[in-house]
């Protein structure tokens, strides 16, 4: 006699693990350098800026200091109050941070190769580069530094030769 067989009983599935995908690795991207701004600047020595301002050698007059010193300056018409208004940075300089030692702002004058012009110097960065800014005729060659002649009453305007005259 043969025994009997029971039935067969499947098993329960079991599930088969998850292999993960493969890692796709993502594409290198450098990181932007940052430049340390009061590193001097080779590439922007002597230049003009694009636009209205300048970026170069400059004198400033503090007090009785007179300090050989590296501006990057810039500027703009001011419609509402009809003047020009200029403003930038000077490179670190020992010489300026011993001259404004507790003091935060001050006045001074500040000469380019182009002109000069009273100013404010104040505000240091972290990198004791310190602000200075103007108002009027900026040290630096300016063609916005005056205001776009407007006609007046009975002026010509543009495109107009004048009163008409007929023969």
């Amino acid at each position: 006699m043969t025994p009997e067989r029971e039935p067969a009983v499947p098993e329960p599935a079991v599930p088969e693990p998850a292999v993960p995908e493969p890692a796709v690795p993502e594409p290198a991207v450098p990181e932007p350098a940052v430049p340390d701004p009061a590193a001097p600047d080779d590439a922007a020595t002597d230049r003009a800026m694009d636009g209205d301002g300048y970026a170069g050698p400059a004198r400033l007059r503090l007090g009785s200091s007179r300090l050989d010193v590296r501006a990057d300056l810039r500027g703009q018409f001011e419609p509402i109050d009809g003047r020009y208004h200029w403003y930038g940075r000077l490179a670190r300089h020992d010489g300026l941070t011993a001259a404004m030692a507790g003091q935060g702002r001050a006045t001074a004058e500040l000469s380019t190769p182009d002109g000069s012009a009273d100013c404010e110097v104040s505000d240091p960065d972290p990198w004791q580069r310190y602000r200075v800014s103007g108002i009027s005729t900026p040290p630096f060659r300016s063609e916005l530094a005056t205001p776009p002649e407007v006609p007046g009453p009975g002026d010509p305007g543009p495109g107009d030769s004048g009163p008409e005259t007929r023969s």
